[in-house]
């Protein structure tokens, strides 16, 4: 498969995902995870979080683009950041037969604050619609104020919320 590159902003460039990637995504989702498990102790296990094997999880990836698509933002060649999207068939009485679902979206700390999360955000956007789909989602912590404001930015909306408490509390 042809490699897709585009620029899209002054210094970033998007290009498709890679094996050698993979040691770049795994510290930065590593970071990004153990912060989610810091602040939502009572759903996420955040020793469990530090043993994922974040490289099959990425090669599964790669090897199935059919059901997955990998980009990777640069700024002037540097690794800026990564989004995963997982391609879904949802329940028959959904109203799009498939969607994009974007599992992972993280941003390395200096690049933060620059377009790199809109751009990626975009950029999934645009190949999901080349890939006839409709719709794209992506579940956001409530405490992630940064990626709120982005996804509403973008014209997303929360339909629903997702609502847990342990099952040994009254």
């Amino acid at each position: 498969m042809e490699e897709l590159r585009e620029q899209v902003g002054p210094n970033i460039e998007l290009r498709d995902g890679a094996i050698e990637d993979i040691p770049q995504i795994k510290e930065l989702l590593m970071e990004s995870w153990l912060e989610h498990a810091q602040k939502e102790p009572e759903i996420l296990d955040e020793e469990t979080m530090k043993k994922e094997d974040v490289g099959s999880i990425y090669r599964e990836a790669y090897d199935n683009s059919d059901l997955f698509f990998v980009r990777i933002a640069e700024i002037n060649g540097q690794f800026a950041g990564v989004i995963k999207v997982n391609i879904e068939r949802p329940e028959p009485f959904w109203k799009h037969r498939q969607i994009a679902r974007v599992e992972d979206i993280a941003v390395v700390n200096e690049f933060r604050r620059q377009g790199v999360g809109r751009k990626l955000f975009r950029n999934a956007k645009k190949i999901a619609k080349e890939r006839g789909i409709e719709q794209i989602h992506s579940r956001v912590y409530t405490f992630n104020y940064p990626m709120i404001k982005l996804m509403e930015s973008e014209g997303c909306h929360s339909p629903h919320q997702l609502y847990t408490t342990p099952t040994d509390k009254s």
